[in-house]
């Protein structure tokens, strides 16, 4: 077990009075993590359909998308990385950024 999870198992252990919380950022009514597929259809794609989005975008490509967007808005790569949750700064900037036409300029001009 790791220390992340022994510590979770500590201090987050069913029944334990005067927590009444959970590690997770989103939980389900029991305080366990959410299930993807319920969390996909029931709330990510009727997101999807009111914003006028293909039904195809998942979680991953939005968090990719946002990573992109603050890099090229000028954004540190540590910011960015800690933003996105990522445990370092060279997975954020070769999953997570994507090179866009301005950053391809501003490269070109510098």
């Amino acid at each position: 077990m790791t220390a992340e999870k022994s510590w979770i198992s500590l201090n987050y252990s069913p029944g334990r009075e005067g927590l009444g919380r959970s590690p997770w950022v989103f939980a389900n009514a029991d305080g366990g993590p959410l299930n993807k597929d319920n969390v996909n259809h029931r709330s990510l794609k009727p997101l999807l359909a009111r914003a006028g989005l293909p039904n195809n975008v998942t979680f991953q490509i939005l968090c990719r998308t946002h990573g992109t967007l603050l890099a090229s808005k000028g954004v540190s790569p540590r910011a960015v990385q800690e933003r996105l949750g990522r445990s370092n700064v060279r997975t954020t900037l070769q999953f997570y950024t994507e090179v866009v036409p301005s950053m391809r300029d501003a490269a070109v001009e510098a």
